[in-house]
């Protein structure tokens, strides 16, 4: 019964927090100043858009941030959930989905727009968009160029 009512006992979360050693266990950074700085990430990269760069790196982004490399990924494993390269897919993605989405880059090769985004090479760029989407770049362009057509054929009639 016990079991029942207590499902951490069976899947493993009890065990987890038993045996294996909390990861930045012995950290100085705060709650409060964690929160502070997934704040200023996020911020930096909506205003900033480090993510085009396909040279960053997280000793790159602390320095502008002026964070520590440490607290710095802390912050993104903690709060967000997330590793540094998938937290930087994930804009790289966002923005590849709005180009392919736009009929303006409807010429565009895919993988000028894979390199525009910040992606270093196309077997990443179509993991990562895959990962992200559940759809292979070009079939999300389809997707979503088919979607534009018949939206303007509607307006047209109205």
């Amino acid at each position: 019964y016990l079991g029942y009512r207590q499902t951490e006992i069976f899947d493993g979360r009890l065990l987890q927090k038993m045996f294996i050693p909390q990861k930045y266990q012995s950290s100085s950074l705060t709650p409060s100043a964690s929160q502070s700085m997934v704040e200023k990430v996020l911020d930096y990269f909506e205003e900033h858009q480090p993510y085009l760069d396909n040279d960053l790196r997280l000793s790159a982004l602390a320095q502008q941030l002026d964070l520590s490399v440490h607290h710095l990924s802390q912050v993104i494993n903690e709060q967000l959930g997330k590793s540094f390269p998938d937290f930087v897919n994930e804009y790289r993605v966002e923005a590849a989905r709005k180009m392919l989405e736009n009929p303006e880059y409807e010429q565009q090769y895919i993988i000028n727009i894979a390199y525009d985004c910040g992606f270093n090479n196309k077997t990443s760029f179509n993991k990562a968009f895959k990962q992200h989407t559940g759809m292979a770049p070009s079939a999300y362009r389809s997707t979503a160029m088919a979607k534009a057509k018949k939206s303007l054929k509607k307006r047209e009639s109205i």
